[in-house]
């Protein structure tokens, strides 16, 4: 699915009403939209890179450019973080990472394409605060036995403590939120 299609889909639900703001940069907290439209199951993830790093700039040493690394490579996986109901069969298609204060070369790893036409070291929002961007495409060969989508990235990054996922299937829209004690969307 398209960039702009995946968008508008998730925007489907707001359509008439009035423009809303975009949501605000909180430490332990994550945006998560899923949209599953016939057999391609879409995850996009915004988070400010506190979550995963515990820092939100460009790495400054040789030890958080290892800490930033070791997160590229677990994207690298993402059914280690997020996980669909093994009945659906689904298949990783694709996985993206935006973040503007790491190096592209550090997003362009095995597996995981870093935005095209990143800036290194681009600065970051005013207040200095940095988000990622996770975009994820499973293809899934059984989608009407997709159940759940549990939240395995609580355990992989203890410092998220909350996702707030906006949901769109072919038969409902809903809205969920995913705690450490609570990982999963039930579809």
């Amino acid at each position: 699915m398209k960039p702009l299609i995946f968008l508008a889909l998730c925007a489907a639900p707001l359509a008439g009403a009035a423009e809303l703001p975009a949501p605000p940069h909180v430490h332990g907290a994550a945006a998560l939209d899923v949209v599953l439209d016939a057999s391609e199951l879409q995850l996009h993830l915004d988070t400010p890179l506190d979550n995963l790093l515990g820092f939100e700039h460009a790495p400054r040493d040789a030890r958080e450019a290892e800490q930033a690394r070791a997160m590229v490579h677990r994207f690298t996986r993402p059914g280690d973080l997020f996980m669909p109901s093994a009945a659906a069969a689904c298949v990783v298609q694709s996985t993206r990472i935006e973040a503007p204060v790491l190096d592209p070369k550090m997003l362009a790893t095995e597996g995981v394409a870093g935005a095209p036409g990143a800036e290194a070291g681009k600065a970051p929002e005013p207040e200095g605060h940095a988000d990622l961007d996770a975009y994820v495409t499973w293809r899934c060969a059984h989608p009407a036995e997709l159940r759940a989508l549990e939240a395995k990235i609580f355990a992989a990054f203890p410092r998220m403590v909350r996702i707030d996922a906006q949901v769109v299937t072919p038969g409902r829209q809903f809205a969920a939120r995913l705690t450490p004690s609570n990982p999963a969307i039930a579809f």
